[in-house]
């Protein structure tokens, strides 16, 4: 073969050994990050984060939609009114 095709030969191992290399060390490095997590305590840290809890709210609301979690939401509301009405009406009847 001509010295061009040898010299991109050699390189090309090079760059398959160095992103061999690479992908060894964060393979690694995330068992390390994995091992060092409580896993048990994570999502009830997580959840207490107020951003975490906006993220999630964000999501559900991207994932059901916004028109229909809208609608969930204007319902939700309503029961609970409903309730807290109904709760007040048996507490004023006790007396």
């Amino acid at each position: 073969m001509s010295p061009t095709l040898d010299a991109l030969a050699r390189d090309k191992e090079a760059l398959l050994a160095r992103s061999a290399l690479c992908r060894l060390q964060l393979r690694r490095q995330t068992r390390g990050v994995r091992d060092s997590l409580d896993w048990r305590r994570t999502p009830v840290a997580i959840m207490a984060m107020p951003v975490a809890r906006d993220i999630a709210f964000g999501l559900a609301l991207s994932l059901i939609g916004r028109a229909r979690g809208a609608r969930m939401i204007l319902l939700a509301g309503r029961i609970l009114l409903c309730a807290k009405l109904a709760a007040s009406f048996i507490v004023g009847a006790r007396r």
